[in-house]
């Protein structure tokens, strides 16, 4: 968890842009936590099948930006453009819409953040413009759940 939020460059791209410091990680932990006891769902560690290594955090949680549910993820590094984030949100998607049976999954990720937009162009969800939340402008992408389907586009 360091290594993912105490870098600069990860950070900027991910939520408000501000890296933390190991003692602030206990209370992100909490966080985590947390949902998870009061949803049955949220944020897990991304590994690699082969090796086990931890190369990131994904998961669907409920964030302040909105009132839906949000995929969201984030990797080191070394991990980026290797479609590690498409593999991840993609189960996501499929655990969130049809184990879940949730209606609405949004990606609300900074206007600035071109890799993230496009996976969730790859993930086929649905842009719907931007969103403002406490001064900063995030593009807002959807999928939305469909008994018969699954993910409708």
């Amino acid at each position: 968890m360091e290594a993912l939020f105490g870098d600069p460059e990860v950070m900027r791209l991910y939520g408000s842009g501000r890296t933390y410091t190991p003692a602030e990680l206990p209370e992100i932990v909490a966080l985590i936590h947390r949902h998870y006891e009061q949803y049955g769902y949220g944020i897990h560690m991304v590994s690699l099948k082969e090796t086990g290594a931890t190369i990131g955090l994904g998961g669907l949680s409920h964030a302040l930006i909105s009132p839906d549910v949000q995929i969201g993820g984030v990797l080191v590094k070394s991990s980026w453009n290797l479609g590690y984030a498409v593999e991840s949100g993609s189960a996501l998607l499929r655990f969130g819409l049809d184990t879940l049976k949730l209606e609405r999954i949004e990606a609300n990720t900074p206007v600035g953040n071109a890799a993230a937009i496009a996976v969730s162009q790859r993930l086929g969800m649905v842009y719907e413009g931007v969103v403002t939340h406490q001064g900063q402008d995030y593009a807002r992408f959807a999928a939305l759940g469909s008994p018969s389907k699954g993910l409708s586009r």
